[in-house]
């Protein structure tokens, strides 16, 4: 979250942290709706290209696969 800038770190954890509605959240950033939702899809993004997705199954990390030997 520290890589964000301020307003897209706010928006994200008004909307997803906190609960709060987008038209609340926007309220109190003093922004509109709709700059609120580009905030934090941006930052949303920003942020599942820094820890990207590992495998799982059944709830578990993959383990990589040897090769063959």
């Amino acid at each position: 979250m520290a890589r964000l800038t301020a307003a897209r770190r706010r928006a994200i954890r008004l909307r997803y942290l906190d609960g709060y509605p987008c038209d609340a959240a926007a309220r109190l950033l003093g922004r509109s709706t709709e700059a609120v939702r580009d905030l934090a899809r941006r930052g949303l993004r920003r942020l599942r290209a820094a820890f990207p997705r590992r495998q799982v199954r059944h709830g578990f990390p993959l383990r990589p696969q040897r090769k063959a030997q």
